[in-house]
């Protein structure tokens, strides 16, 4: 829609306006609360008036949709509901009394004082130049204007919405009928001083803020500003159109250095711009500031989310992880009973009277019970007897500093073993197997120096937990990992893979799994 266009549609909605005024002129006048048939034609004309003003104003909130024309529907919708209260007042009292060929008194046209008025915020004034108008115009729409209200109760009004040094001007007079009009007076003459009003209002638009880089806060509140001294100098009747070049000047003057380029970039060479179009580029600016300072802000929030969430995961999984610590009763360290290398150092006749005396059955190597209480199944794997394989008699080797084998039975041969370390002087193998009424864990493990190695099937007990994680769209899917303190490497499900909607990247990289198969 070109500016033209706008302009026209602010013209009609003017008019529009000036046609709900005369209606209101009309009321007013008690003269005219007889003409019956007039008020009925006169109502139904009121209708056709809100009618034209939604289908302008809606055209023209389509193409500025600022805070400033949305309350001037709010104004105009105000005042058309209670004009049309009025009217239908009048017309319902002609009709209750006309059976009587009773003339309609003034009095039915002032409510009862005992009336409450409906619950409304009266504009409040502090005594400054620049705020007497929207005072003045709002307190004399609201009180003045208000048919209902007698001049006592005006007064009452009026004290109630002065602050500061304002109400001193009306403090001496008492509250009456007659001094309600003097003190509204006294107050017009002691504020509404025009050379001041206009120039606080000048002062206030060299006053804006100054931003020194873009934000969108500071440029609102330069759009803002200006439009309020902008709207109140014309209502002063300064010739505020003529002004475009001086008022863009005195604005571009607060913008930052790539606000301002961009202004100059958007205008043509030869072209002096109107004050309504530097305004629309303002508030298409702030608009994209805002838009992009929200963005950054959910993403900072995202980011802080994630670091949240990465810190509860670690101390699930920490928790998880000390659930599954058991403490080994013969060393106090952090392995399983079967595992304890000072436990294993010693003969099996040893680790049967240690065992004894640490009240651990030696069978399943559980504590607080013996051998005939104890529930599992489990039995020595070399002899089938109601003990624990470690505690196998068979099952000791005995420690020496140079160990020679004999040929085994597939006839390979091992040699003399040189220890590595000094802290080493055996080569040792050492074969654990747990009899737990829950699990079997035979674990081979072979010491350095050991010259051969053998097949060995080997189970590992490790912490699993349930996690979060994060698909393309930044959703959260819970599902369970497996914790593996020794892996270099992380690898998921190809279901899983499916579920994040990951994209995928073909890449060759070497893989190295149990006994170095890769």
């Amino acid at each position: 829609m070109s500016d033209e266009e706008f302009k026209t549609l602010k013209v009609q909605c003017n008019m529009l306006k000036n046609r709900l005024f005369r209606f209101e002129q009309f009321l007013n006048d008690a003269a005219n609360h007889k003409k019956i048939d007039e008020i009925d034609i006169r109502l139904q004309r009121l209708d056709e008036t809100w009618n034209e003003f939604q289908t302008v104003q809606l055209s023209i909130e389509l193409i500025d949709n600022s805070d400033e024309i949305c309350a001037e529907r709010n104004v105009f919708e105000d005042k058309y509901f209670y004009l049309v209260s009025r009217f239908r007042y009048l017309i319902n009292t002609y009709k209750t009394h006309s059976n009587n060929n009773q003339v309609v008194p003034n009095n039915y046209l002032n409510p009862s004082m005992n009336i409450k008025l409906p619950q409304i915020d009266l504009p409040h004034f502090n005594g400054t130049y620049e705020n007497w108008l929207p005072f003045y115009e709002g307190f004399k729409a609201l009180v003045l204007d208000n048919p209902s209200l007698n001049n006592i109760q005006r007064f009452y009004y009026l004290l109630s919405a002065l602050k500061n040094d304002s109400i001193q001007v009306v403090r001496s007079l008492e509250i009456s009928d007659h001094n309600f009009d003097i003190a509204w007076q006294l107050l017009k003459d002691r504020y509404e001083n025009k050379r001041v009003i206009v120039q606080n209002h000048i002062k206030g638009i060299f006053e804006l803020p100054v931003m020194s880089k873009e934000n969108h806060g500071i440029l609102r509140k330069i759009i803002d500003g200006f439009s309020k001294h902008q709207r109140a100098l014309k209502s002063l009747g300064q010739p505020v159109n003529t002004w475009d070049t001086l008022l863009i000047y005195i604005l571009s003057n607060k913008l930052d250095n790539h606000t301002r380029r961009e202004w100059e970039a958007s205008l043509k060479s030869d072209q002096l711009p109107d004050i309504t179009i530097f305004l629309d580029f303002l508030k298409n600016k702030a608009q994209l500031l805002e838009t992009l300072d929200t963005r950054e802000t959910n993403r900072v929030v995202g980011v802080k989310s994630d670091k949240s969430f990465m810190r509860s995961s670690s101390h699930l999984v920490t928790k998880a992880n000390d659930q599954f610590r058991t403490d080994c009763r013969f060393c106090r360290d952090n392995h399983m009973i079967y595992k304890c290398d000072k436990l294993l150092a010693l003969s099996p006749k040893a680790r049967y009277t240690e065992l004894n005396k640490l009240n651990i059955c030696c069978n399943c190597l559980k504590f607080g019970h013996s051998v005939n209480t104890c529930r599992s199944s489990s039995a020595c794997k070399q002899c089938h007897k109601r003990h624990n394989t470690v505690l196998h008699f068979n099952n000791y080797i005995v420690k020496e500093k140079n160990v020679t084998e004999s040929p085994t039975s597939n006839g390979t041969e091992l040699s003399t073993v040189q220890p590595t370390h000094p802290s080493v002087h055996i080569s040792q193998e050492r074969q654990i197997l747990s009899n737990s009424e829950d699990s079997i864990v035979n674990v081979t493990s072979l010491e350095q120096n050991l010259l051969h190695s053998k097949s060995v099937n080997e189970q590992v007990l490790l912490s699993t937990a349930h996690i979060h994680v994060f698909d393309i769209n930044n959703k959260p899917v819970k599902c369970r990992a497996l914790l593996d303190s020794g892996s270099q490497s992380n690898f998921m499900t190809h279901e899983l893979f499916k579920v994040l909607k990951l994209d995928a990247l073909p890449i060759q990289i070497p893989v190295t799994g149990i006994n170095q198969t890769s």
